[in-house]
């Protein structure tokens, strides 16, 4: 499913990262760049008005982050 991105989530991305829990593999976390917020806002909206997330009663997210520089 997350290959074929009917919502078109990742039209603009950079790239993905997929990471798996150790305690538990089948708990899984997608980490998904863009160039700009905006591009990330945007795939997030598709994502959530597909409803492609409704299918996993345990989520969290998706949650728009930037990065900030170290101290």
């Amino acid at each position: 499913m997350f290959d074929q991105d009917q919502p078109r989530a990742r039209e603009s991305a950079l790239g993905y990262t997929l990471h798996r829990g150790l305690e538990d593999a089948s708990e899984v976390f997608i980490r998904v760049d863009f160039a700009s917020s905006g591009d990330a806002v945007t795939a997030k909206e598709r994502l959530v008005d597909s409803g492609v997330l409704e299918r996993f009663s345990d989520r969290s997210g998706p949650t728009v982050v930037e990065q900030v520089e170290a101290l």
